[in-house]
């Protein structure tokens, strides 16, 4: 739970550009090709997080949108993650202009059960992070590389010990 809205502004940035670090190395080719055994494609999981965004920010009286739709996010790797950086910035700025630190405490309805506003800023990251890990393994099925959030991926590792 965060206790302070200025420590989410600051996590929040940081897990942002990582996920649209990640949204770019997508190929076009692997954005919405099918993997056996999983329901999404990384082009779904990543305009899940947009629209995500959008549904939990309404709920709690936030107002984001994406500025694109999704059959447009998805032809491009590069829309979707722009999408997503545009819906997050969104998020970080009605936070900043509606909430305040003292009042991370009070609660607010989303999905019909009461959350403290510090914990669904919560939510919010571990949600993106739980996909992203999800976008990583489905990466790495359609030959893509994903790139390293919380320290080097095994390439870019292996890129360092050769140097």
């Amino acid at each position: 739970m965060f206790r302070d809205t200025q420590d989410f502004l600051k996590t929040w940035q940081y897990e942002t550009e990582n996920t649209v670090k990640l949204l770019q190395k997508v190929s076009t080719e692997a954005l919405n090709q099918p993997v056996a055994g999983y329901d999404r494609t990384i082009g779904e999981l990543g305009w899940h997080l947009v629209e995500s965004i959008d549904y939990m920010a309404q709920q709690a009286q936030l107002n984001t949108k994406s500025p694109i739709s999704k059959d447009e996010a998805l032809k491009d790797p590069n829309k979707l993650a722009e999408a997503y950086r545009n819906t997050a910035n969104q998020l970080a700025e009605a936070v900043k202009d509606n909430w305040k630190t003292e009042n991370l405490g009070e609660k607010v309805n989303v999905w019909g059960m009461e959350w403290q506003k510090g914990g669904l800023l919560a939510a919010f990251n571990a949600h993106q992070t739980h996909h992203r890990g999800q976008m990583t393994v489905l990466m790495r099925q359609t030959g893509c590389t994903p790139c390293g959030i919380y320290g080097p991926a095994k390439e870019e590792w292996a890129a360092m010990q050769q140097n």
